[in-house]
Parts: structure tokens; sequence; C-alpha cells
């Protein structure tokens, strides 16, 4: 027998998840949609760090269900909102499309949701998850699909563990990073979300999503090799295997350049190189080496574009700027 959960748990909830204050209507009404067990005194604690426009957060719970009611099936595939990735940590976790049969997930098991509101969720006593929330309009720029069909993901992906384990680590009570640290780890968790989905079958994008998935797979390479001198569009339409007319207009309907996100990406390297204490003391022309530039005049000209100041100005702020 189940009981609703009450408005007072359900405020409790939203406060240690960070998603707190919300209008109290809101919160009756999302109250409605949980139940606990007749009898049992719900509990409820969990941790949350913010990066950027990423967070963490790991919870532990007593047992709970709650209903979906499916409003959001149609747009699921498409959300630009805000992807979930989850890890069921202990105990486990029954999830399913709402209304639909549930599928049980065990310890280590590894899960994707665009809305909550789409999905039945049933867990066993003190069961503890990791959630990973980040944009999903980003993933999809990086080639990732989103699907609500498929919503367990592959537990052997060589990158579950060590994205488990550095989301693991960001939520530790004893990190506390400034704003380089910060920057950093949003890339990182990124990186390793988008190269655990590309490399689980069927989330990356082709066919008649090729034109959009090739500039998410040109931004994955020149992530990686933008700090090469000799990487250019010509390099980038090579190394994906592909006319440099085709990759210039996959660019071209995003409202950029292949030339633009190179600059772009050294740039930001160039960025956390003036910042990082063991690095501010190097010449410009040792950091324009570091990020890819061909010279101290290149640094400064894409630096400035970028960040509208000079290299120099940038690390002479008393706060560096969000990179």
């Amino acid at each position: 027998m189940w009981d609703p959960l009450s408005v007072a748990a359900m405020r409790h909830i939203l406060t240690q998840t960070g998603d707190y204050p919300v209008p109290d209507d809101f919160i009756e009404r999302l109250a409605s949609r949980f139940a606990v067990p007749h009898g049992v005194v719900f509990h409820f604690s969990g941790r949350q760090k913010t990066v950027g426009a990423s967070s963490v957060l790991l919870t532990t719970q007593s047992a709970f269900r709650v209903r979906g009611d499916g409003s959001t099936l149609e747009r699921i595939a498409t959300d630009e909102g805000t992807l979930q990735v989850g890890f069921v940590l202990s105990n486990t976790a029954r999830i399913g499309l709402a209304g639909g049969p549930g599928t049980l997930m065990r310890p280590g098991s590894v899960y994707a949701v665009t809305d909550w509101r789409a999905f039945d969720l049933e867990c066993g006593e003190s069961t503890r998850g990791l959630g990973i929330r980040l944009p999903a309009k980003r993933l999809h720029e990086r080639g990732v699909r989103t699907r609500c069909d498929r919503f367990k993901l592959a537990s052997q992906t060589t990158l579950g563990a060590p994205l488990r384990s550095f989301a693991t680590a960001m939520v530790d009570p004893a990190w506390r990073p400034g704003p380089l640290s910060e920057s950093i780890a949003e890339r990182t968790l990124e990186d390793l979300v988008v190269g655990m989905f590309l490399e689980t079958e069927g989330y990356a994008m082709d066919g008649e999503e090729f034109r959009s998935g090739l500039r998410g797979r040109a931004l994955n390479l020149i992530g990686a090799k933008h700090r090469e001198r000799g990487l250019n569009p010509e390099a980038v339409a090579r190394g994906l295997g592909v006319s440099l007319r085709n990759l210039q207009r996959a660019f071209e309907e995003a409202g950029s350049t292949v030339v633009e996100e190179i600059g772009s990406q050294r740039a930001k390297t160039a960025a956390l190189l003036l910042a990082a204490p063991g690095t501010r003391g190097l010449p410009i022309a040792e950091i324009a080496a570091m990020s890819g530039f061909r010279s101290s005049f290149a640094l400064r000209a894409g630096f400035r574009s970028h960040f509208g100041m000079l290299p120099s100005e940038f690390r002479a702020a008393p706060v560096p700027l969000a990179v």
C-alpha cells in the first residue's frame, strides 16, 4: 500500500537538489505524482555541484515511486532542454515509459532521460543514485542523438566507469574549485558524456541527420586536435573523410565556420593556460605555441576576437573570465 508524498517532503527534496524556491502550487502538483510505502517515514538526502551549465547530484533516499503522465513523449527525442544521465549506485530502481513495463536497474546500470514527466520511476529502500544534467542542445551539436525508446544505456561502455568516478569526485565536499577548475571540469564532464553516448550503438547521428552529426563529429575532432598548429578546415575534412564543401555547409547551417570554431577552441585553451598558476608566468609566445596558434600575433588577434581583450589584459584581471 502506498501513501501520497507530503508537500513538506517534496519541498525538502527540491531544497536538496537546488530546485527551490518554486511556487507552492507547483510543489503540490509535483508531490501528487509521488508515493511512499504506507507507514514508512520518507527520508532523502542529496549533494549537488553545479559547474557552468551542467550539474552533478548524488542522492540517497528511502523507497518511493513517481508516475509520469507521458505528456512529453512526442518531443522527447528532439528536446533541447536538459538531458540527465544517471547511475544506480546501490540497491535497485525500476524505470519505464509512463504506463509501460519498467526495466530493472541494478547497481552499475546507466540510464538517460530528457524529461522525467515521460517516465515512471520506483526505487527500493536506501537506493543511492548519481545524476548528471547537461544541456541537451550542446550534446546534439556534438553528434549525440537522444532517444526515448532506449533510455537504458549499455553498462559495458568503456567511459561509463570514468564518468561515474569523475562525477562522484565533483560532489565531494572537499572539492572546492576556483573558476578555472570549474571550467575544466565542465568540459571534461561533457567530453566523457559525449564519448559514452557515441560508443553506445544507436546514439550517434547518421542518415538524414548526417549534416548536423557531421558538425558534431567535427567539433569533437577540433576539441582533440586544436593544439596542433597544422589543424585547419582542410585537415578537419580529411580527418573526417568528407569534402571541405560538405564540412563548411554543416557549419554554415549553424551560423558559424570551421575557422571560427578552431580559433575559439584555441582561445579557450590559451585562457586556461594564462589563468593557471603553473603557467601564468610563461611568455605569450609559449602560450601561443601550446594553444595551437602559429605566433604571438595570431594569439593576440584570436584572443581579442573571442574575448574582446588582449591576453595581457586577461592575465591582469583580478578574477579570470569564465572560459
